[in-house]
Formats: C-alpha cells, sequence, structure tokens
C-alpha cells in the first residue's frame, strides 16, 4: 500500500504544535523544520509516491465501452474500503464498496411481498435489500447484487456465507472501515466517469481496486450528448484521494 505524499506535511503540522507548547529546543525543531521542508519539496518535485498509471493492458480504451487494465504505482495512497457484514442466523453476506475512500453507502433490508428486488442509488448511495415474501438466501441476495446491468454496478459487490436465509429486516446501516477521499477517487475517460469493473456471482470478490492495478467498464462513449467516435483522441485522468495521476492521451478503438 502506498504512502500519500501529504504525510509529511501532517509530520509538519505536529512539529509546528509541539513548538508552540514549548515541547522542542528550538535549535532542534528549527533543524527538523527544515529537513522536513527540504523532503516536501523533494516529494513534490520528484513526484515521489505520488499516483501514477504507467499502461493499460490490452491497449487503449474503446468508443462503444468495454473493460480496461490500468497498471501503476501508488494507486491507493493509504486508502481503504468500506464493508458490512450481514448476519441471520446461517445467513451471511458481506458488502463492499467498489471504491476506496469513506463512501457513505447504507444499506437497508425489508420482508417485501413478491419477489427479490435489489435497487441502489447513487445520489443518496443507498441500497435496498427487499427480501422475497418467505425470505430470500444468502446466495441469492448476492447474486442479484452482482448482476450485470444492475443498479449496483461498479458501487457496490457482495459475496455470500451459502448457508442460510433472510427472513427479516435489517435497520439502516451504514458500510465502514473505508479512509479517504472517495469523491475525489475516479477513472474518467473524456470527462466521463468509468466505474470499477463488475463481476458476476456470489463467490469471493477479486479487488478491482489496488495498489498497482485498477479494473474498470468504460461505458458507451458513442452514446454521450456529444458522442465519440473510433479514433478520436481520448484523455484518461486518474485522480485517487485527491491527487491526480499524470493525464493519459490516445485514440479510441
Amino acid at each position: 500500500m502506498s504512502i500519500s505524499f501529504s504525510t509529511r506535511a501532517r509530520a509538519l503540522d505536529a512539529h509546528l504544535a509541539a513548538l508552540e507548547a514549548g515541547q522542542y529546543n528550538i535549535r532542534k525543531e528549527f533543524a527538523n523544520l527544515i529537513a522536513d521542508l527540504k523532503l516536501s519539496y523533494d516529494d513534490v518535485e520528484l513526484q515521489d509516491a505520488w499516483p501514477r498509471v504507467n499502461w493499460i493492458d490490452g491497449g487503449y480504451a474503446a468508443a462503444a465501452g468495454g473493460d480496461i487494465e490500468l497498471n501503476g504505482e501508488n494507486l491507493l495512497q493509504s486508502m481503504t474500503f468500506d464493508s458490512l457484514e450481514v448476519r441471520e442466523g446461517a445467513a451471511d453476506l458481506t458488502l463492499y464498496a467498489l471504491k476506496p475512500g469513506d463512501s457513505l453507502i447504507t444499506m437497508t433490508m425489508t420482508l417485501g411481498v413478491g419477489a427479490l428486488a435489489v435497487a441502489y442509488s447513487h445520489t443518496t448511495r443507498l441500497l435496498e435489500i427487499e427480501l422475497a415474501a418467505g425470505g430470500s438466501t444468502d446466495d441469492a441476495i448476492a447474486t442479484a447484487i452482482n448482476a450485470n446491468a444492475a443498479d449496483t454496478d461498479g458501487y457496490v459487490r457482495a459475496t455470500s456465507g451459502g448457508g442460510g436465509t433472510f427472513t427479516a429486516g435489517q435497520a439502516n446501516t451504514a458500510l465502514a472501515g473505508g479512509t479517504g477521499d472517495y469523491e475525489n477517487t475516479w477513472v474518467k475517460l473524456t470527462g466521463v466517469e468509468c466505474l470499477p469493473k463488475n463481476e458476476a456471482g456470489a463467490g469471493p470478490t477479486t479487488a478491482k481496486w489496488s495498489a498497482t492495478q485498477i479494473m474498470v467498464t468504460v461505458p458507451d462513449l458513442t452514446a454521450e450528448t456529444d458522442a465519440r467516435a473510433a479514433t478520436d483522441t481520448a484523455l484518461m485522468e486518474v485522480c485517487v484521494n485527491g491527487t491526480r495521476c499524470p493525464t493519459l492521451c490516445g485514440p479510441l478503438a
């Protein structure tokens, strides 16, 4: 996991606070401050520990969309992921946010009167699970959440313990454990966000965003209001925890 280049800035703030509290010798503290400033300057000049995409596996993105794999370094910037485990008896369901950071995603589960239904709003960041009239197995819920073209694609994935059935509601609960700037962590192609790649099924998940790799799905850019087309030159931007990678540029396939 990479270390954000802002770590030294926070250390500098701590030194200043200690100095004001009279906890350090002035001469020693000035030496520490000068050393920290030099290291911070070197970080900015050399972009040491900054996020960087070095290459795209399989070529540049297609105008009609599809999955792409970005490979690089420092692509997590010390961020962690939100998750939530929900249990009822033998039933076990774990939800994961697909992008790192404090996602503010919440989940609610209710008992319905018909078939199992799952809905997610990317504006309210609420995942609503409406169980079937007689309850729903953890496998069935996870499969519905992970289905291709579901509302949850690119936002939330679920894994199932495969051992039981949920028959009762669950109060609105937030996913937790994620740290970092979720809002300013993204991949964009021609200004359009490309969300993490979906993985169908109910089994264990493979991380789509790590310190060295990001797997995303490019939406159909030919369907945008200003339609993009093959051979158009397209800018790809990646931002991690508020820090932008150097921009990539290439023709759409």
